[in-house]
């Protein structure tokens, strides 16, 4: 499993509910989004338990979370909440759980949805492709391939896509395409991309914004924009990597 995979999460559209990893191949925890509950899951997806965070501060609901572990049998001692990263925590420390604001917390659904549906469509015709995980360091919804390896086999380049909420690069949800290589690259000066645009050099990819998304009405027109910033931008990067001395992507 790659780094971090073990604490990464998967998105499952049905329930609107983000999903952990297996623990003693047999419990699974899920954070459903819109009602903000904790689900405990048996080995075909049942729920068997429900801890409602509504109204509650994150020790108390941590605090049921381990009872109900506790009672299922799973070794608490081994929870912990620190992470390798540093996240933003103080409305958790200081505020509540809160589903007043159903709207807000549905519209959050339906976008980790929309990217979870046009991200998987890739699965079918790349190679290697990851399975679309929502990783911890910035709650994005992701994949990537590798593009390049060196002559022992080893990734030596990557191409990563998918959809993250906003954070300090940009302040609104947003598509992207990034780009890692273990060669150093100073060369890569790609025209600009039809929808979207490449924030290079501050960082190693390209972004395209949710409310460029939003200006297209027809949602059929907003899912093509999409779709046509990952294809244009994939065409320009695997292009790119195939210029890099070591064996590329095909």
């Amino acid at each position: 499993m790659t780094d971090s995979g073990n604490i990464s999460m998967e998105y499952e559209p049905e329930t609107q509910t983000i999903l952990g990893q297996y623990l003693n191949n047999r419990l699974r925890i899920g954070l459903q989004l819109t009602n903000l509950e904790i689900k405990f899951l048996d080995q075909n997806q049942k729920p068997i338990k429900t801890i409602e965070l509504n109204g509650k501060t994150f020790e108390q609901g941590y605090g049921e979370l381990r009872f109900v572990l506790a009672s299922m049998g799973i070794d608490t001692l081994k929870l912990k909440t620190e992470q390798p990263y540093t996240l933003p925590s103080d409305s958790l420390v200081s505020g509540k759980f809160s589903v007043q604001n159903r709207k807000q917390l549905q519209i959050a659904a339906d976008l980790r949805h929309n990217a979870d549906i046009i991200i998987s469509e890739y699965s079918s015709y790349i190679k290697d492709l990851e399975p679309v995980r929502i990783w911890p360091h910035h709650f994005d919804s992701g994949t990537y391939f590798s593009s390049a390896r060196n002559k022992l086999g080893e990734v030596s380049g990557t191409i990563g896509l998918g959809w993250a909420i906003p954070d300090t690069m940009v302040d609104e949800p947003y598509f992207y395409l990034s780009f890692w290589s273990k060669e150093k690259i100073n060369d890569f000066n790609p025209d600009p991309l039809p929808f979207g645009k490449w924030m290079l050099p501050n960082w190693n990819g390209a972004v395209l914004k949710h409310n460029q998304i939003v200006n297209e009405k027809n949602p059929e027109q907003q899912f093509q924009m999409v779709k046509h910033f990952f294809n244009s931008g994939l065409k320009v990067l695997t292009h790119f990597f195939k210029q890099i001395k070591y064996e590329p992507f095909n």
